[in-house]
């Protein structure tokens, strides 16, 4: 579901919210938390001031930066990467360099740079 919410979002917002919106709010929350889990707080779908989804938001970041390097051939592969967040950082690794281990340090800037 991270890929499959991440392109929604990343196209069309989420909870009457648009993507950069989001993505601003989800930034200025983090900033303030020096010490978040980034990764946890997309797993947990952590909801900022009660309606901006890190889940949806996060995934839509990721998304952007697949799309960008990889067009659509890549969302096609994030898609299809398979159900658990194994799977998807599996593919985000190989299409961005995003894995488990630099998660924090990689969403971080991403989301700085949107």
């Amino acid at each position: 579901s991270f890929a499959n919410e991440g392109i929604a979002t990343l196209l069309g917002g989420s909870g009457n919210i648009t993507y950069t919106s989001g993505v601003k709010i989800i930034a200025k929350y983090i900033s303030g938390k020096p010490g978040i889990n980034i990764l946890e707080a997309l797993l947990n779908d952590t909801q900022v001031n009660g309606k901006v989804s890190m889940k949806y938001f996060l995934s839509a970041v990721i998304c952007k930066r697949v799309r960008e390097k990889s067009g659509m051939n890549g969302i096609k592969k994030l898609l299809c990467s398979g159900k658990s967040i194994e799977d998807f950082l599996m593919q985000t690794n190989e299409l961005i360099g995003l894995n488990r281990e630099n998660f924090n340090e990689y969403m971080r800037k991403a989301i700085n740079e949107n």
